[in-house]
């Protein structure tokens, strides 16, 4: 989605623009929880606390992922710091997937982790989440990127 916003002619349509963004977010927030939730707690008992130095610099990597998705969700997309801010996210996020395919996922792949089997719950729990409803909340941070000011009340 990252390519998709970088490759889109957004200068004349901050509605797409805005709509993307929000979509990366909503991605990445829901990434985020089904790893800390699922995947670091079973790689960790997994792996006899071998790799806590890893999923300690993931969850704070996460935090700053967070941090700069709340900035996100809380700008207009027509704001000047709008698209920097989705490159700096996309950054991150790179640096993120680097770390955990060179220094994780190897030591994942030779574990006794059942990978299908955890594979299928990140799953069932991202459907879960991608499909819960946003409520007022989500319109809310919808209108900020859009540039609307009105609130629903």
């Amino acid at each position: 989605m990252f390519r998709q916003y970088d490759r889109g002619p957004w200068h004349a349509r901050r509605l797409e623009k805005g709509k993307l963004a929000l979509r990366i977010c909503h991605a990445l927030t829901v990434h985020a929880k089904i790893e800390q939730e699922i995947f670091y707690p079973a790689v960790s008992a997994v792996l006899d606390g071998e790799v806590d130095d890893l999923l300690g610099r993931a969850n704070v990597e996460h935090s700053g992922i967070e941090a700069l998705i709340s900035k996100v969700e809380d700008t207009p997309a027509d704001d000047p710091l709008f698209d920097p801010m989705i490159e700096v996210l996309a950054a991150y996020v790179a640096r993120h997937v680097r770390a955990e395919e060179e220094q994780l996922f190897p030591r994942v792949r030779h574990s006794r982790l059942d990978l299908l089997g955890t594979g299928e719950r990140l799953a069932a729990r991202k459907m879960e989440l991608s499909t819960a409803r946003g409520g007022k909340q989500l319109f809310r941070q919808a209108r900020k990127v859009m540039g609307r000011k009105k609130s629903l009340g």
